[in-house]
């Protein structure tokens, strides 16, 4: 059942470390807290095209966009990733494991799916959340992406910002892309700042703020306690049908709808890992991909969408930050940052496109939507918000006095609701978020007892926040592991 690198026993043979001359520590105000090591598990080899595309919700595999011409200079990008493809964390592995033995002490008498009586799990606990071969492959692509997208905005490497938050995968994302983007010493010097730039989780409001925002916390454990969660309602309805008629195909007596759920889940991670379609996702039909595909996004909505009224304003300190540095390019176009790359996680990328109004379906999510809702919604987190997800803002320079903006999903150019064209006027787009830039994230916000740090590359802020609460902040993190 083992296979070399996955169930090893000394699996950190198979860490690959990308660089060993990045700092083990960052330093706020003389204090130091230690860094995340950026690992990538390489035991799996990376595939550079997908079969076809699958989407499972927010576990699902980016695929590059085509290029779309604005039409206008681009002056400045900005642009906020999430970190590529990843193996299971701790939790998914825990689900899998019980899986695991109760289907090998089943009889699978169908030898076309002998498999899941003796299958390999796709990581051990030691590698669980770390970023995968393909992960790292997807922000080298992304990289070089940009750099011949945007070459001239890059030809400066001292006129770029970097920001990661401080967790493995995060961090050897970043590195990956610096990678595709930029070469020797310039890139070495991109990886240092980065570094530099990582913020304690709990004060990190631009990156974290699912962990930095006392509202949002307290909030999200009542959405998490409620009895009928929005996607248990529907697995309740929707996958006693499909585990029926699964157990009959592969020949066992029973499966339950939550063994169904965690198959939902090895199919997604063959798929995004390894591209790979005929283990697991061959016990689906494309109808039940669908419905697993609904499903985590009635859960993502939920917890990170707009099904709770925190998250319209969660992102308002990234946003904010963002803004501020459109504004100093327009008003010192010498020594403002031409480019901006941060790096961070799924519930980084939500807030952002729910303060920016994106994606919004026309009617709340519900599990009794009907088949033709759920094909037809707005609202998938497979669209923005995969492995690699990015969200882009180009500041561009269309011939006329007043600048304009415009934001690429995946490189796919979208309409900000309130503006009038995919290319907005600074003023429009600024209107559109009207009550979201230069918010009082700590306060109104937030209600936060300790004060966060906002924006990248400098902690312009960090001199009023008493030392006493960053230590506190830094031994949180260095906790919460």
């Amino acid at each position: 059942m083992a296979t070399a690198g996955c169930d090893d026993p000394n699996p950190t043979q198979t860490k690959t470390p990308l660089s060993t001359s990045t700092p083990a520590v960052a330093l706020i105000q003389g204090q130091s807290f230690p860094l995340d090591v950026p690992i990538v598990d390489d035991h799996l080899p990376f595939s550079s095209t997908v079969p076809s595309l699958m989407e499972i919700g927010s576990k699902s595999r980016y695929v590059n966009a085509a290029p779309q011409d604005a039409k206008c200079s681009v002056i400045q990008i900005q642009m906020v990733a999430r970190h590529g493809t990843r193996n299971p964390t701790a939790g998914n592995l825990k689900t899998m494991t019980a899986f695991q033995s109760a289907l090998t002490a089943k009889n699978v008498t169908n030898p076309k799916f002998s498999f899941l009586s003796n299958f390999t799990l796709p990581c051990s606990p030691a590698q669980a959340g770390l970023l995968s071969g393909q992960g790292r492959q997807d922000h080298v692509q992304l990289g070089q992406y940009v750099a011949s997208r945007y070459a001239t905005l890059i030809s400066d490497p001292s006129r770029i910002d970097w920001q990661a938050t401080n967790v493995s995968r995060a961090l050897s994302s970043g590195q990956s892309f610096i990678s595709g983007l930029l070469t020797g010493d310039a890139g070495f010097m991109a990886v240092r700042s980065m570094f530099n730039a990582v913020v304690p989780r709990p004060l990190d409001s631009d990156l974290r703020p699912f962990d930095s925002c006392s509202t949002y916390l307290k909030d999200s454990t009542a959405q998490k306690n409620q009895t009928n969660q929005p996607d248990d309602t529907f697995i309740a309805a929707k996958y006693p049908a499909i585990a029926r008629r699964i157990a009959e195909m592969i020949g066992v007596d029973s499966l339950a709808a939550t063994q169904v759920q965690t198959m939902f889940d090895l199919c997604s991670f063959d798929n995004t890992l390894q591209g790979a379609q005929n283990r697991f996702c061959s016990v689906f039909t494309e109808a039940d991909l669908q419905l697993a595909d609904f499903s985590s996004d009635l859960n993502f909505n939920a917890m990170n969408g707009y099904g709770l009224a925190i998250n319209d304003k969660l992102g308002c300190s990234l946003l904010t930050n963002l803004d501020k540095n459109i504004a100093a390019m327009i008003s010192n176009p010498d020594t403002a940052p031409k480019a901006t790359f941060k790096f961070a996680h799924a519930e980084t990328i939500a807030p952002l496109i729910v303060g920016l109004g994106l994606f919004r379906n026309n009617t709340p999510l519900s599990p009794n939507m009907t088949a033709d809702e759920i094909q037809s919604r707005t609202f998938r987190s497979a669209r923005f918000s995969p492995f690699a997800a990015n969200v882009m803002l180009e500041l561009l320079d269309c011939g006329s006095s007043e600048k304009a903006v415009r934001v690429l999903v995946g490189e796919v150019a979208q309409l900000v609701p309130g503006c009038p064209d995919v290319v907005c006027p600074l003023s429009a787009f600024r209107m559109a978020l009207s009550g979201k830039l230069n918010c009082d994230f700590d306060g109104a916000v937030c209600s936060n007892s300790i004060p966060t740090v906002g924006g990248a590359a400098r902690f312009p802020n960090t001199a009023t926040i008493p030392i006493g609460n960053i230590i506190a902040a830094l031994n949180a993190d260095a906790d919460n592991k």
